[in-house]
């Protein structure tokens, strides 16, 4: 079963994104290194059942 993750901005003690989060996870998956280069990336979204936008990536 795929798993909902919320999508959060959160760093770690030396300031980088925190290694295993949701949102490391989509960097590695976009390859790109910085959150400014997934700002024109495209990605497969669908809203869940709470209303919430979950961005595919698997």
């Amino acid at each position: 079963s795929v798993k909902a993750t919320g999508l959060w901005y959160n760093l770690d003690k030396n300031g980088e994104i925190q290694k295993g989060s949701a949102l490391a996870f989509l960097m590695k998956h976009k390859n790109v290194m910085t959150i400014a280069e997934l700002k024109n990336q495209k990605v497969e979204a669908e809203p869940n059942e709470a209303g919430y936008l979950c961005v595919k990536a698997y």
